[in-house]
């Protein structure tokens, strides 16, 4: 019963240790001033119960924060643990999609990517971080205008677009990629986006061959 009512308290709050912590230590001196003053009988004896209760007092206290700094420590612990098994969960769900994914900040430099880039691209992610697809040659300069033009309907409709791109291979190879971009918003102003690049080069190849 004890240890559920102690992890409904928000011990990681500094407040709450603050109060705790004054709030013992008030009730501490009142109960030992009392006790003394029934229990001592002359002022040597007074004295020397008065340094006793004073390293009683040290001791207590010592505790008292340890307990209640260590709940905290592990409060944030368990967030942290929780935060990055939530990350581990989200990169592992990335990586298995089969789409490249790619989230840009609102200048268009690359943030993050999934492994899918390296398998379809060849690209390792350490190659692509803080660059955009044009910097590394990745996508054709040819292709500016309608990224310029898919972003500003984008943050004009608050919604993202698809359209269809080359992408360039590191080996120098081409794939024809479907791009699906939503945008990220925060307090009404883009702060990124997340685009997610198909593969359709074996469609668009099968679509050839049928209207030859």
């Amino acid at each position: 019963m004890m240890n559920k009512f102690d992890d409904r308290l928000p011990f990681g709050n500094p407040i709450t240790i603050v109060v705790i912590y004054i709030m013992v230590s008030i009730v501490l001196i009142i109960f030992s001033d009392v006790v003394l003053a029934t229990i001592a009988k002359d002022v040597p004896t007074l004295t020397m119960l008065q340094s006793f209760k004073g390293m009683i007092y040290i001791i207590i206290n010592a505790i008292i924060i340890y307990f209640l700094v260590n709940r905290g420590f592990r409060s944030i612990s368990e967030s942290n643990e929780y935060i990055k098994e939530n990350e581990r969960k989200h990169n592992i769900i990335l990586d298995t999609v089969g789409d490249i994914i790619v989230y840009v900040d609102k200048y268009g430099k690359i943030i993050d990517v999934n492994k899918r880039v390296e398998i379809k691209l060849g690209y390792k992610k350490d190659e692509l971080l803080g660059k955009s697809f044009i910097d590394v040659g990745i996508l054709d300069v040819k292709y500016m205008p309608v990224m310029a033009k898919m972003f500003r309907q984008g943050i004009d409709n608050k919604m993202g677009g698809k359209t269809e791109l080359e992408l360039k291979h590191k080996d120098g190879n081409t794939i024809v990629v479907e791009a699906n971009n939503k945008f990220i918003f925060q307090n009404g102003d883009v702060v990124g986006a997340v685009t997610a690049f198909r593969d359709i080069t074996e469609r668009k190849k099968a679509l050839v061959q049928i209207f030859r």
